[in-house]
């Protein structure tokens, strides 16, 4: 709790605010300012990263579902807020990153939807680095890179701008991050939103090709409700999108 309170209040005092409680967070889709979670994510990433400028559009109201961004003339406007697809292998269909360290932004699709603690883990430790395909993969928290209108991304040699980078705020216990899919999600996902490795090995269940959603969760807070805050997380299961989660006791409020 100590370490997460002092995590917070320097979070306060580098962005001005206290990392927000929810957050939608793409990677490759716009958002749509006529749909409420979308238009309170665009504003909240604004307030933290005053230059960021994620691609937006005017959609039907309350839609949350908006067309990928065309590549390569919309690259500039993806973020990589999860890299979820290491090794850098060219075999990877799935590949973020490129064999020799070249960006495939064409795979930066993600949508992550991220509620309560969730979001400590994100804000107060960064970009999340793991290997998907594992059923019990290691997790590394980068921080977020110093440019200031692009904090997502890990360290990478072939582009030098994420080098600089603001390190985690709080040292994360790597023993207590998980990668939570299948079964082990809050609701289950619908059938075929994932792909499962076997029955009785939920974990082990890999991205299907359709575009996914989910986000990084923190087990010490549960929903109090099947209203509010809650429904996010209906909605955040409908696509199956693997999540990361630390597992601990006690909870904390993220503001």
């Amino acid at each position: 709790m100590n370490k997460l309170h002092a995590g917070l209040e320097a979070f306060k005092n580098r962005y001005g605010i206290y990392p927000p409680s929810r957050i939608r967070l793409r990677e490759g889709t716009p958002y749509n300012l006529n749909e409420g979670f979308d238009a309170h994510s665009v504003k909240m990433l604004k307030l933290i990263w005053p230059s960021i400028n994620p691609a937006t559009v005017s959609g039907a109201v309350g839609d949350p579902n908006t067309s990928e961004l065309p590549s390569p003339a919309q690259d500039g406007r993806r973020y990589l807020w999860c890299y979820d697809q290491p090794p850098r292998s060219d075999s990877n269909p799935l590949r973020k990153i490129n064999q020799n360290g070249s960006e495939n932004r064409a795979n930066w699709d993600g949508i992550y939807e991220l509620e309560g603690d969730e979001c400590l883990v994100f804000f107060l430790g960064g970009i999340a680095e793991f290997d998907r395909s594992l059923p019990n993969p290691a997790i590394i928290l980068h921080g977020f890179t110093k440019r200031i209108n692009d904090p997502s991304g890990i360290e990478n040699a072939n582009v030098p701008m994420t080098a600089s980078r603001e390190k985690p705020l709080v040292e994360f216990d790597a023993k207590r991050l998980i990668v939570r899919v299948g079964e082990e999600q809050i609701e289950p996902p619908p059938s075929g939103a994932i792909v499962a490795a076997s029955a009785t090995s939920p974990r082990t269940a890999r991205r299907s090709t359709e575009p996914c959603r989910g986000w990084f969760r923190d087990r010490r807070r549960a929903p109090s409700s099947t209203t509010g805050a809650h429904r996010w997380w209906r909605r955040s299961f409908r696509r199956g999108r693997p999540l990361v989660e630390e597992v601990g006791s006690t909870g904390a409020t993220a503001g």
